[in-house]
């Protein structure tokens, strides 16, 4: 999966920050900038999967500094139905949710975001709960200089597709377009 933030300045700029995490579904979602003066940048990740499982977590390499933004992408793989019901972290920052869809294969993504909100020593683990017992594939990205925003109007914009193939193939929704600051 390729998930795209695009992110957008005062003055109206545009900047792209790609996250990459295997699964074979595209959603690209629009977050707005901090300030005018704030870069964006990636800071770290991790990810994990299982198999069979009700909750997955992964715990990131290095502490996470306050005003940074986690993106958290969970695929789960289960044909009757299982969804992803909250993402939480070990450091009490509060998830959202942005947008969630499921293939035709039956395949749920969802994506959901948080503000850090609280400086520590402790490297964030963050859990997703899985409806019922599946396969579950989580991956959380660290971002620095995106907005602060804690509910879902963070996101102004988002598009994604889903599909089938017969092999290895990428499944792509075309990037969202430009808004206005």
């Amino acid at each position: 999966m390729r998930g795209w933030l695009v992110t957008r300045g005062a003055r109206g700029r545009l900047l792209a920050v790609l996250g990459v995490i295997a699964v074979a579904l595209g959603v690209y979602v629009a977050v707005p900038a901090l300030a005018a003066a704030a870069t964006p940048g990636f800071v770290q990740q991790a990810n994990t999967h299982a198999h069979n499982v009700t909750t997955l977590s992964v715990t990131l390499p290095a502490t996470s500094t306050v005003g940074d933004r986690l993106v958290v992408e969970v695929g789960v793989w289960r044909v009757d139905g299982a969804i992803t019901t909250a993402v939480t972290d070990s450091v009490s920052d509060v998830y959202v949710e942005v947008t969630s869809f499921t293939a035709a294969d039956g395949t749920e993504m969802s994506v959901w975001t948080a503000p850090v909100s609280s400086a520590g020593t402790t490297k964030p683990t963050v859990k997703a709960n899985i409806s019922a017992a599946a396969d579950v594939g989580i991956a959380v990205m660290d971002y620095s200089g995106l907005s602060t925003v804690a509910d879902a109007t963070v996101v102004d914009r988002q598009a994604h597709a889903s599909g089938r193939t017969s092999g290895a193939a990428t499944v792509a929704s075309g990037a969202t377009s430009a808004t206005t600051a």
